[in-house]
């Protein structure tokens, strides 16, 4: 065999190693919760669990009119520190986030408009995509590295279109009832995926990752699968951020 052909042996026994070991281990470390329960915790009373960048995202949605809901530390795969607000003239929910392991720190804001007929527009500034796949009831945006004021510009004008064209009534959720709204969100996410696959029947208060979910979530975050992924979501972005901006 020539040294062409070993080469290419070994490249190809790499990569099948690689895309085929590495959602072993990724099937071990993931799951979600059986059941989300969320406790409200006071905003000031936990400063020390927030970033300075966290504290900088709160204080600009602020000063856009957010009112700070609650503080929300919940048991998740990674360490989570998460402010819930709520604009008190648009009724438009917004969440302040910070996961973090061993390896990283990430800070994002997540904006979530919802409508009576149960349609959401979900946007987000967050530099890791969401590894589950779209659910077609909730329009997800992501802006990744957009700052949260400008990330509210975009989202207060997209909500706004999406509500005139589609004739769509917007759903107030009033403060008392937002942390059983995001709960609730979560719990659908979570049975969701269980639907679909990707983790098991809860047991023992966790849902398992599945080899299939651990497949599919690995690869679309590696090449040639991640880029085509980023590039169609960025243009689907891209189209529905232009329809609005045309109506205005």
């Amino acid at each position: 065999m020539s040294w062409l052909a070993w080469g290419a042996t070994l490249a190809g026994g790499a990569a099948a190693f690689f895309y085929l070991g590495v959602p072993l281990l990724v099937r071990g470390s993931q799951w979600l919760p059986a059941q989300y329960r969320l406790q409200p915790l006071p905003f000031d009373d936990y400063i020390g669990l927030q970033t300075g960048t966290h504290q900088q995202h709160v204080n600009l949605l602020r000063a856009r009119g957010f009112e700070v809901v609650t503080f929300l530390s919940p048991t998740l795969m990674v360490d989570a520190a998460v402010t819930l607000l709520r604009h008190p003239v648009r009724h438009s929910l917004c969440s302040v986030a910070t996961l973090s392991n061993t390896q990283m720190v990430l800070d994002y804001v997540e904006l979530v408009r919802s409508w009576d007929n149960g349609a959401m527009l979900v946007m987000n500034n967050s530099t890791v995509p969401n590894p589950f796949p779209e659910d077609p009831a909730r329009l997800q945006c992501r802006l990744p590295g957009t700052p949260p004021d400008q990330l509210y510009d975009l989202f207060d004008m997209t909500e706004r279109y999406l509500t005139r064209a589609r004739g769509l009534t917007v759903r107030e959720v009033p403060k008392e009832q937002v942390s059983e709204f995001v709960a609730r969100y979560l719990q659908h996410e979570a049975e969701r995926m269980t639907a679909l696959g990707y983790f098991a029947a809860p047991e023992q208060g966790r849902r398992q990752c599945t080899l299939k979910g651990a497949c599919l979530m690995t690869w679309q975050a590696l090449w040639p699968f991640k880029g085509w992924i980023e590039y169609r979501h960025r243009q689907a972005v891209n189209q529905l951020l232009a329809l609005a901006r045309n109506s205005l």
